[in-house]
């Protein structure tokens, strides 16, 4: 009897606290952003944090294709504030485990951490990232918190075809060629058109009347034969008659 009595007390005391865990456990989402790029590039990509209730410490592990991508580091985002501490191990290919610890407490939605990694894929491959043992605690309390989770990716993009590069190098010299011959024909000033040569004018010569000859119709004239002096009107001599000569 005072087994049983014992076991059921146990048992209850401990459904209690399970049940009071449960109530008060807060949650949080973890999201992984996605990325793309060429082969032999690198990529980052944002770890984000939605709802976070003041968390102290945190454990991750992203699950990535090393045959796609290779990590080359892990960097605190804007969320995890000046003071936090992280740390990742990469040493093992496919997983890389990030942790991180702070006493500020992480509230609020924002980029936790951003990790950058090594496009080493051929064209067209791709590669899932993905979370395993998410765990958090909070700041003072030390409960844990429920992590929710959503998968990121990243993808190798083919290489811009030579052509397309070929053709942007000749488009910018021919616009840098368009622009120096518009400057220099700007520089350029058409030269002065001659002036034109000045007209000479004499005037006409000043005759008197006495220089120019006299018509025989206008001027008197004397008859030969009997050499009397007619007017010049006269066609005939006034004396003897005769014609003028």
């Amino acid at each position: 009897m005072t087994k049983r009595f014992l076991f059921g007390t146990t048992f209850l005391v401990l459904a209690f606290a399970v049940a009071i865990t449960s109530a008060r456990a807060a949650s949080v989402t973890v999201q992984v952003g996605s990325a793309q790029g060429e082969k032999g590039s690198a990529v980052q990509v944002p770890i984000q944090l939605i709802g976070a209730p003041g968390i102290g410490a945190m454990h991750l592990e992203i699950l990535y294709d090393a045959r796609v991508l290779q990590p080359a580091g892990v960097e605190r985002g804007a969320l995890a504030g000046p003071n936090a501490l992280i740390e990742s191990n990469p040493n093992q290919a496919g997983r890389l485990i990030i942790g991180i610890i702070t006493l500020d407490g992480i509230k609020g939605d924002g980029v936790l951490a951003n990790v950058k990694f090594n496009l080493v894929g051929e064209p067209g491959m791709n590669s899932a990232l993905n979370i395993e043992n998410a765990r958090a605690w909070e700041t003072g309390t030390h409960f844990e918190v429920l992590v929710k989770t959503e998968p990121g990716q990243v993808n190798v993009l083919a290489a811009s075809p030579p052509w397309l590069i070929i053709g942007a190098v000749i488009a910018a010299v021919a616009l840098i060629l368009l622009l120096l011959l518009f400057f220099l024909s700007r520089r350029r000033k058409p030269a002065p058109a001659p002036a034109p040569a000045p007209v000479s004018y004499a005037p006409p010569p000043n005759i008197s009347p006495g220089a120019l000859p006299e018509k025989k119709s206008d001027a008197a004239w004397t008859c030969p034969r009997c050499s009397t002096a007619n007017r010049a009107s006269s066609r005939f001599c006034k004396t003897c008659g005769a014609a003028r000569p």
